[in-house]
């Protein structure tokens, strides 16, 4: 398992998949507390959520998180999710028992060959 936390390789990696497709507009990871450990936005455009709405919607995610755990014995481990709003889809990239990576891309996105490219990257550790 790869150790993020602490060091310029969570930096690097979340550039990384910044990177992947212009339609990326925010990668972050989060940890199962809800905290926002690292974050990188794609410049030039305008955040959608206030700090305040951006905390609400980490605590939303987290809590999704835990209670799909609760499912695993009998449906397996999540490997990633996707919620489609109107303005944005919200993806969740299971990493570790404890962090997620987190992104919100534009409505026309790849968000398969995104997702493929982001496990790739962790190595397809889930």
């Amino acid at each position: 398992m790869i150790n993020l936390i602490g060091n310029n390789i969570l930096e690097n990696k979340l550039q990384t998949i910044l990177e992947f497709d212009k339609s990326i507009r925010f990668v972050g990871l989060l940890l199962n507390d809800g905290t926002l450990e690292s974050f990188v936005e794609r410049s030039g455009l305008a955040p959608l959520l206030d700090s305040s709405e951006s905390q609400k919607s980490y605590l939303h995610t987290v809590l999704r998180a835990a209670s799909y755990k609760a499912l695993d014995e009998k449906l397996g481990k999540s490997v990633w999710t996707i919620t489609l709003r109107r303005h944005v889809k919200w993806i969740t990239v299971y990493i570790t028992d404890l962090s997620m990576i987190i992104l919100s891309l534009e409505i026309i996105s790849d968000h398969d060959k995104i997702i493929k490219k982001i496990l790739e990257t962790f190595d397809g550790k889930t």
